[in-house]
């Protein structure tokens, strides 16, 4: 009896373990996120509204869910988070025993504190997974990833329990501990992925640990010397990372938020961004703007090298190092600031005037002032590659202007004899009757269009608002001689804007604007313009302009005169009342139209015609007989032929001499 009790009880035991075991094989229950997501906590994120327990349990991320405490999962726990879906659990996250958990390519999990592991973790391709605080693995962990660096990064400590089988923590010689040639990431390299911005946003609370004034440089460094970083970051009692990334270059510390670099470069030119990490992960950031040139070094505003902006905007400018900036620089001589030094790297455009105040300029690239520039005490220096145009007038004072570069004064140019330029470079005046004592400009605005046809199309482009366009006037005619011409016609005005004044222009040796004599016609000044009767071949165009270099001329149009043609009559002179008369007309025309004085004898398609039985009146005439005809153009021509008629005299009885004999 007993012994079958304990073969009974052995089955008993058996057939309870079954069915236990097939509880946790066929018992799993399963939840799945709402595609909108929400609080892990709360019922509303999950399909059906029941909140995913933490033992056999089958969990599907379909949405952007998070967690605000940490979760634990003990055992037979498959959680997955899909394809570009996101888990963000602000605390610790831990795996007992028997769990998967699989990050589908392109999800995001991302752990704001420590992340403990006895089971396998699978992350596909281009997934990321982010642990701010530390890392422990335990009891033969799998951990895999398809790509290489694998996009995991951690914060704090990584410990891969020696028992990691798998790729994506391989570390060179079989590493442990991070380091830059691991597969995986520590906060450093999270910053400079494109995710930073995506975990940062989602700090709760965002970070409130910004730094304590703007980063700041010794900006202009000379090429050579050492570029010095400077942040004053306030972390309170909060652990840091420090960390400045730059062209080239990147510096971390736990402990100081300056450094330096040495031997600077051109190449070092550009900005520098200051991070202050905490231990979430969540940072604040700022740059300053380094430029190492050998032009205009010390300046205390300086505009952004290779940099294409406004005056007026402040991200033409390098970063602010002094309480009364990021203002841009002042333009009025007078405001705070005026009498700081300035160099120009970039290309700038100050519109409006400019009044130099105390301070020295250095131009090492271009400035293009729209208005007038008023220079007083002070002085002006244009680099060997700096061009300076002012489309307003030019008033010095009695301070220097040292060109090495290239000037335009597009408008009056008043100079004073105290006032001193010198250097090498080109200056070119607009001014007709300039206000220069002891000064010779380079040339004028024709001058600067031979001499340097690249400058003069920069300068139009600027002062003009964009290279001009002369508009286009319509058509081509071929006229007869002594016919009046059509009017031409505006098909476009000039262009850009408005404000353009016209002149036609007239030649009759060059269908070339640019070569032969070309004179202006006297008081034809409008969009349109009727030509009349030219006397030969005749070429025309239209100039438009409207001030400081902004002209430009339309198409040519051509009137072309035919060749005047002549025809000339043959034939009798003379003949009597009864005679057959033959005219004859030199060939070669398409028509023929004859005439006996004023009566029309037709149109012909020949250039004879016969005339017979000519009935004078009653005493001898001169009769003419005129040819008019059309040549291969359609021009016309005529002639007229005399032919002298005479009566027949007159025999009949009425006309005997009396006979009185009988």
């Amino acid at each position: 009896m007993s012994e079958y009790l304990g073969i009974d009880m052995r089955r008993l035991y058996l057939l309870l373990f079954f069915f236990s075991f097939s509880g946790i094989l066929f018992g799993a229950t399963t939840y799945t996120s709402t595609t909108t997501g929400g609080d892990w906590s709360v019922g509303s994120t999950w399909v059906g509204g029941s909140v995913p327990g933490t033992n056999n349990t089958t969990i599907t991320i379909d949405g952007s869910v998070y967690s605000t405490t940490s979760l634990t999962f003990n055992s037979n726990v498959d959680l997955t988070v899909n394809s570009n879906d996101t888990l963000i659990i602000n605390g610790d996250l831990s795996l007992n025993s028997n769990n998967t958990f699989t990050i589908q390519t392109g999800a995001v999990v991302i752990v704001r504190g420590n992340f403990t592991s006895n089971s396998n973790l699978n992350i596909a391709a281009d997934a990321y997974f982010i642990i701010t605080g530390n890392v422990t693995l335990n009891n033969n962990s799998t951990i895999t990833s398809a790509s290489t660096p694998s996009q995991i990064f951690v914060g704090g400590t990584a410990d891969w329990g020696g028992h990691v089988s798998g790729n994506a923590t391989d570390c060179p010689a079989g590493g442990t501990s991070y380091n830059t040639g691991c597969n995986y990431g520590d906060v450093i390299d999270l910053i400079n992925d494109p995710i930073s911005s995506v975990v940062n946003e989602s700090c709760t609370p965002q970070p409130g640990f910004y730094s304590s004034g703007n980063p700041t440089s010794n900006s202009i460094v000379s090429t050579g010397n050492t570029i010095n970083l400077s942040a004053n970051p306030d972390p309170g009692t909060a652990s840091y990372t420090y960390y400045w990334t730059g062209p080239n270059f990147s510096y971390s510390s736990t402990s100081t938020a300056n450094t330096s670099i040495s031997s600077a470069t051109t190449s070092m030119t550009g900005y520098y961004t200051f991070y202050d990490i905490n231990s979430a992960g969540c940072y604040s950031k700022d740059s300053t703007y380094v430029l190492v040139s050998d032009c205009g070094t010390g300046s205390s505003y300086f505009s952004r090298d290779n940099y294409t902006g406004n005056w007026s905007t402040i991200t033409s400018w390098g970063s602010p190092n002094d309480s009364w900036r990021p203002l841009p620089p002042p333009t009025d001589g007078t405001s705070t600031g005026s009498s700081q030094s300035l160099s120009i790297n970039g290309y700038i455009t100050l519109n409006g005037n400019y009044t130099v105040g105390n301070s020295n300029q250095t131009i090492c690239d271009t400035l293009v002032i729209t208005g007038d520039l008023y220079m007083t005490s002070n002085s002006m220096t244009i680099g060997p590659s700096g061009v300076l145009i002012v489309l307003g007038n030019f008033n010095a004072g009695s301070g220097s202007l040292t060109n090495n570069g290239r000037v335009i004064f597009a408008s009056d140019f008043i100079k004073p004899s105290s006032y001193s330029f010198s250097g090498g470079g080109s200056t070119y005046v607009f001014d007709a009757t300039p206000n220069a004592p002891f000064y010779t400009p380079t040339g004028d605005e024709t001058y600067l269009q031979s001499d340097d046809p690249d400058l003069y199309s920069f300068y139009t482009s600027v002062s003009c608002g964009g290279a001009i366009s002369g508009g286009s006037i319509s058509t081509d005619q071929s006229i007869c001689p002594g016919d009046v011409a059509s009017a031409f016609s505006n098909v476009a005005a000039a262009s850009p804007g408005s404000g353009f004044t016209y002149q036609w222009y007239s030649s009759t040796n060059s269908s070339n604007p640019s070569t032969g004599t070309w004179t202006a016609i006297s008081g034809e000044t409008g969009l349109t313009y009727s030509p009349g009767s030219p006397d030969s071949t005749t070429y025309y165009y239209r100039y438009a302009n409207k001030g400081a270099g902004c002209s430009a001329v339309s198409n040519v149009l051509t009137i072309t005169l035919y060749p005047v043609p002549s025809v000339t009559i043959t034939g009798d002179t003379t003949g009597c009342e009864t005679d057959v008369i033959t005219l004859t007309a030199d060939p070669g025309f398409s028509v023929y139209s004859w005439s006996q004085g004023a009566t029309a004898l037709g149109s012909l398609q020949s250039q004879d015609v016969t005339l017979q039985n000519v009935t004078p009146p009653s005493t001898n005439i001169s009769e003419n007989f005129t040819v008019t005809v059309t040549d291969s153009n359609n021009c016309i021509a005529t002639d007229t032929h005399t032919v002298n008629v005479f009566r027949i005299p007159e025999t009949g009885p009425d006309y005997h001499i009396k006979n009185n004999k009988y």
